[in-house]
């Protein structure tokens, strides 16, 4: 089992959302509260727009917070400390995901009087005229002439991305022979449970699986995989050959994971990992997990009528499959959207 050595991760709550600054590209700033999920989904769509992005992770203070996002007085006031700032010069455009970040949006949309649109994902739980632009869910059935309904999530996976991680990992991943399996392993969240036992489990019929198609295993965790089992899983693949384990060390390898494997398999707590996998024309398998997946199924609903998900049961076909592209249909319909909003911009006083 090979691991990657060992650097350090950046601690801030302003991240420049990109490699190289240009001077004369735009500036969107991504609103999360730091959850990789939730941070993927607008810094891709970020990126896809063709805007420099600037990632703010924020925290919200009492007693905003226990009201949010209902409590819209004085949002100037609502970030804590530790925030991220959220001060002039405002950007070209905000791109916010999650609960935490309404109401440091709606606070941008009224200091900059309505010139920097909003974009929010997922669905806020308030009046849709609150924001320019809503991405959600189709099975939230919000409704709105500035609502985008969406089957999967926006992400960072690009063809581009694929071929230039494929050939940066190279020296890495093609020593380990075929056919290989890219493991994608999440974490409990408030829909899914993910326990010790079960991570010894999933452990084991991996080992299975990999000794049934003398495969080689390429393994990644999420930042809400719990330590404990992360652990169980090097304890279970120790000294097991044609095992690569990344463990937030060295340059995160997710991307060339996605082009390497033969078939992708992960567990089903995360519709944004698996949009990014299904992105791909690698065949895709869930991993079940205990809890009560409610709005969840519905998304599993679509992707297996058209035969682009199946449910991991030991058994593993790697057939090419046609890629699910809903990521590029939300970036072309968010940009013609936002074409009109910036045309004729909505001003604070006209959501309220």
């Amino acid at each position: 089992m090979e691991k990657s050595p060992r650097t350090s991760s950046p601690n801030k709550n302003s991240l420049l959302g990109g490699v190289l600054i240009k001077k004369n590209l735009k500036c969107c700033w991504v609103i999360t509260d730091g959850s990789a999920g939730m941070e993927n989904q607008a810094w891709g769509l970020s990126e896809s727009l063709g805007y420099q992005t600037l990632i703010k992770r924020v925290h919200i203070r009492q007693p905003w917070l226990f009201f949010s996002p209902y409590l819209q007085y004085n949002l100037k006031y609502c970030l804590a400390k530790k925030s991220a700032p959220i001060t002039p010069p405002w950007p070209d455009l905000v791109i916010a995901c999650g609960r935490r970040s309404i109401l440091p949006s709606l606070y941008i949309k009224k200091a900059s009087q309505g010139q920097t649109p909003i974009i929010y994902l997922q669905n806020p739980k308030i009046s849709p005229k609150k924001f320019d632009i809503i991405v959600c869910p189709a099975h939230d059935k919000l409704q709105g002439p500035n609502v985008i309904h969406t089957i999967g999530a926006p992400h960072r996976v690009t063809e581009e991305k694929l071929l230039a991680h494929h050939k940066k990992f190279k020296d890495i991943f093609s020593k380990y022979p075929g056919p290989r399996y890219s493991i994608l392993i999440g974490g409990p969240n408030k829909v899914y449970h993910f326990s010790k036992k079960l991570a010894y489990k999933i452990a084991q019929d991996l080992k299975s699986l990999q000794k049934k198609d003398k495969a080689s295993l390429l393994i990644t965790f999420s930042r809400r995989t719990p330590a404990a089992c992360i652990e169980i899983f090097h304890s279970v693949f120790k000294e097991t050959p044609r095992v690569y384990m990344w463990n937030f060390t060295g340059e995160n390898p997710y991307f060339a994971l996605l082009s390497w494997g033969d078939a992708i398999i992960l567990t089903c707590d995360s519709i944004s990992m698996i949009s990014e996998a299904c992105f791909t024309t690698k065949p895709v398998y869930l991993i079940s997990l205990p809890g009560s997946a409610g709005k969840f199924n519905l998304f599993y609903k679509e992707l297996l009528k058209i035969d682009r998900i199946s449910w991991f049961n030991g058994q593993i076909n790697t057939d090419v499959r046609k890629p699910f592209k809903e990521a590029t249909s939300i970036k072309n319909n968010v940009q013609k959207m936002l074409e009109t909003v910036l045309e004729n911009p909505i001003s604070y006083k006209d959501t309220s």
